[in-house]
C-alpha cells in the first residue's frame, strides 16, 4: 500500500472514531431519547410498519404483568390494524436505566372484524435503556418499552388476545 492510500485510510479512521466519540459524549439526553422512542414507534404503528414498532419493544415486554412472547402476532396486528395511538402529556421519571411515563392513551384502529376508538386513562409505560448499535458499527443506548400497565377494565375488548 502506498503512502497516499495509508494517509487516506488513516484520516478516514480518525474521522470515524471522532464521529463515534462525539455521538457517545454529546448525544441527545435520555429525556429526548424517550420521546423519540415513543414518537417513532407511534408513527411506525400508524404506517403499519411492524419493524419500526418492534424496534422499540423489549424482548421481555409485559402488558398488565402478562409476558407477550409472540412478537409475530404483534407484528401481524400492527401490519393489519395500523393502530393510531395518541399519548397525553409525557413527562418521564428517569431513575438510572429505567424510566416511567404516566399518561393517557387514545387508541384508534379498524381490523380483526372490529373498530376501536377508546381513551385509556392512567397508563403507565415503563422503559429500560438497553444496549444497541447505531449504523452497524457504533455502540449506543436505546430506550425500549418493557411494560405497559393500564386499568384492566379499560382494556376489555380493545385488542384481540395475543
Amino acid at each position: 500500500m502506498n503512502r497516499t492510500a495509508k494517509t487516506v485510510l488513516g484520516v478516514a479512521l480518525v474521522a470515524v472514531a471522532a464521529f463515534g466519540a462525539r455521538m457517545l459524549l454529546f448525544g441527545p439526553s435520555d429525556r429526548e431519547l424517550i420521546h423519540q422512542a415513543l414518537d417513532e414507534s407511534i408513527v411506525a404503528g400508524k404506517e403499519g410498519r411492524p419493524g419500526g414498532v418492534l424496534d422499540y419493544l423489549s424482548q421481555s415486554l409485559t402488558v398488565n404483568s402478562e409476558q407477550l412472547v409472540d412478537r409475530r402476532q404483534i407484528a401481524d396486528f400492527v401490519r393489519k390494524a395500523k393502530p393510531d395511538v395518541t399519548l397525553g402529556p409525557i413527562s418521564p421519571e428517569i431513575q438510572g436505566d429505567m424510566a416511567t411515563v404516566l399518561t393517557s392513551v387514545q387508541v384508534r384502529f379498524t381490523g380483526f372484524a372490529m373498530s376501536v376508538d377508546k381513551e385509556i386513562p392512567k397508563v403507565t409505560i415503563t422503559l429500560r435503556k438497553e444496549s444497541a448499535v447505531k449504523w452497524l458499527v457504533f455502540p449506543a443506548s436505546q430506550w425500549r418499552i418493557v411494560s405497559v400497565t393500564a386499568p384492566p377494565e379499560s382494556l376489555e375488548g380493545l385488542v384481540p388476545s395475543f
